[in-house]
């Protein structure tokens, strides 16, 4: 009897220590600064573009919270690194503004497939990690960027007409 209620005690500690961190634990990296961003009230409000010459600036270390588009109704720069059935599903075009060449980390905190193009070209991402239970963000993409005044963040395969999405500079502690 002891064994049983040693053990419903040890799962409800580990249930309470899982729901503290809001299940955020599972990132590669540590996330607490995009947790920090994520947990405010809300963030700065943009519609993507549908096009790239319409696509808003966004800017690192802010909280966006993007309307997105059907997918079918939105031209990308490229065409995305991961092909996506356009029912039901949105899409949208971000002009990142990067102060300066290194490691940055672009989250989100619902499913959708991001590419960053430089001019014609797509990015290829670092890395990247998720977290299932967790949701403030819920992915997270590495990558290396240049400096540069033609940076796109494609958003495609969304399954909502929103997301939110932070850009962060990448520390690595190792």
């Amino acid at each position: 009897m002891r064994s049983l209620f040693a053990f419903v005690l040890w799962l409800l500690a580990v249930d309470a220590l899982a729901q503290a961190s809001g299940g955020c634990d599972d990132f590669r990296w540590d996330v607490a600064t995009e947790r920090a961003l994520f947990s405010t009230a809300h963030g700065t409000h943009v519609v993507s573009g549908s096009v790239a010459s319409a696509a808003p600036d966004v800017l690192v270390g802010e909280l966006f919270e993007v309307a997105l588009y059907p997918q079918e109704s939105v031209q990308l720069a490229a065409p995305p690194s991961k092909v996506m059935l356009a029912d039901g599903l949105f899409s949208g075009l971000l002009r990142l503004r990067i102060p300066a060449a290194g490691r940055y980390r672009i989250a989100l905190d619902s499913g959708a497939w991001i590419d960053v193009v430089n001019g014609a070209d797509s990015i290829n991402p670092c890395e990247f990690s998720g977290a299932a239970t967790c949701t403030k963000p819920s992915k997270i993409v590495l990558f290396d960027l240049p400096s540069s005044e033609s940076l796109w963040l494609q958003i495609s395969g969304a399954t909502s007409a929103r997301v939110n999405v932070t850009i962060v500079p990448h520390i690595d502690a190792n």
